[in-house]
């Protein structure tokens, strides 16, 4: 269906549309089409946003950060509340993975607070969830666990795959902060069972370094590398960096220890 949209590779909505549709089989076209953009020619917010969503659902993290906060001072300065509250929820994981994490808890909090000002309950729902996985990654266990299982309750209903993968990853971080390695293990491994409702194409590879990190806590490595084996073969089709970026290597080793609430999602895994 991308190849109606518009103008092709020159519509910001065809790069999203590819990317989102699948992140991993499009990826390289997706990346060839972000290349070929020229920032200084792009003044309309929506257009920013898109093309930063399209990097955020390929992985390019610096990319999307760009994009994103690019379009969010264009939103504040024309007062467009309701776009805005997408564009700061978009920028939560972002900013994690890059170290930001004042940034990411800042983005999540006024997410929040603006798509239930603008009436979008499932953006708030959708902020909700990223700001219980800071929550789970900063070592607050019990906060997390009752946030994610509100998350649950909101998106259970509706079969949002996109919010049950996100509740998943939030036990598995706040069960790894609390020790619990086993327990945690079965929470994240489910996000990459595509009979499972919690699998997500894109999102679950938020999860592979902490898949690692449990498994080689709770004994579990044989099971790890079966599926960490089928993410390297999906990665051998494209560039987009969740691929190429999230697994062990043959000179790199899987993790052996950890400080429990001190994990980031690019620390805490195969290094």
């Amino acid at each position: 269906m991308a190849h109606l949209i518009g103008d092709g590779a020159d519509d910001p909505r065809y790069a999203s549309v590819l990317a989102v549709a699948d992140p991993v089989l499009q990826g390289q076209d997706v990346t060839q089409i972000l290349d070929g953009v020229m920032l200084e020619t792009i003044s309309d917010p929506g257009a920013l946003w898109l093309l930063g969503q399209a990097a955020h659902a390929i992985g390019d993290l610096v990319r999307a950060a760009d994009f994103l906060s690019r379009a969010e001072t264009k939103l504040r300065q024309d007062g467009r509340l309701g776009l805005l509250s997408q564009v700061l929820n978009m920028q939560v994981l972002d900013n994690l993975e890059l170290g930001d994490w004042d940034g990411a808890a800042s983005c999540a909090e006024e997410a929040k607070r603006l798509a239930h000002e603008t009436g979008q309950p499932l953006f708030d729902s959708g902020s909700l969830s990223l700001h219980a996985m800071i929550v789970a990654l900063r070592g607050d266990n019990e906060r997390a666990r009752s946030m994610a299982s509100e998350v649950e309750r909101a998106a259970g209903g509706r079969r949002l795959n996109s919010l049950l993968c996100c509740v998943q990853l939030i036990r598995g971080f706040g069960l790894i902060s609390a020790g619990q390695y086993t327990e945690a293990y079965e929470a994240l491994c489910r996000v990459f069972d595509p009979a499972d409702p919690s699998f997500h194409l894109a999102d679950r590879y938020h999860g592979v370094m902490f898949l690692a990190e449990a498994a080689a806590h709770a004994g579990r490595v044989r099971e790890a590398r079966e599926v960490i084996a089928g993410l390297e073969a999906e990665a051998a089709t494209t560039p987009a960096p969740p691929c190429t970026g999230s697994f062990p290597t043959p000179g790199r080793s899987w993790p052996t220890t950890a400080r429990p609430g001190t994990c980031s999602p690019r620390r805490c895994g195969p290094t």
